[in-house]
């Protein structure tokens, strides 16, 4: 009755476990004089372990063996605003992390952990419109990848900084 038929489906395969922990801050530097009570601050921090087969039998893979799996990442960010005016500067942190698996040590392709910074601004036009500028990656701070072990670079990128200039609407 089906001639010709094939189906075709993913499934994951394999048992891991991951285990991890969040930190998270965030507060209001209220109790500073005025204008500096616009201050506000925000940190959070991300670790994660992992262990397991992944579907493939008998081979047991850890943390910095499993493809596309970040281990750590943290987050910071330091915002203002005064009346008509916001400002606020990001940074964010990635660990080193596996881009492709291959089962020769030498062979294996990471990217190299980095921090990324941005910077925003944004000044109030109207109660329902802004203007603002995004300033991505000020420092330039480039992808780097390499095999094995972090001193065998493969490859370095670099996107460059970004200016983002626009109005915002609420309407």
């Amino acid at each position: 009755e089906y001639a010709g038929y094939t189906e075709n489906f993913k499934s994951n395969g394999g048992k891991a476990k991951i285990k991890g922990l969040e930190l998270s801050y965030e507060q209001q530097l209220a109790f500073l004089p005025k204008p500096l009570n616009g201050l506000k601050l925000a940190l959070n921090y991300t670790l994660l372990r992992t262990d397991g087969d992944y579907g493939d039998a008998g081979e047991r893979r850890s943390t910095k063996e499993v493809q596309n799996f970040i281990p750590s990442t943290a987050n910071a960010r330091l915002s203002y605003r005064y009346k008509w005016l916001s400002v606020s500067v990001a940074a964010n942190y990635t660990d080193d992390s596996l881009m492709s698996y291959a089962t020769d040590p030498a062979q294996l392709r990471f990217k190299k952990s980095r921090t990324w910074i941005d910077v925003n601004t944004s000044v109030k036009l109207s109660r329902h419109m802004d203007l603002f500028v995004l300033l991505g990656n000020v420092t330039n701070e480039p992808f780097i990848y390499y095999r094995g072990i972090a001193n065998r670079r493969q490859g370095t990128i670099y996107n460059g900084p970004t200016v983002s200039l626009g109005i915002g609407g609420r309407f």
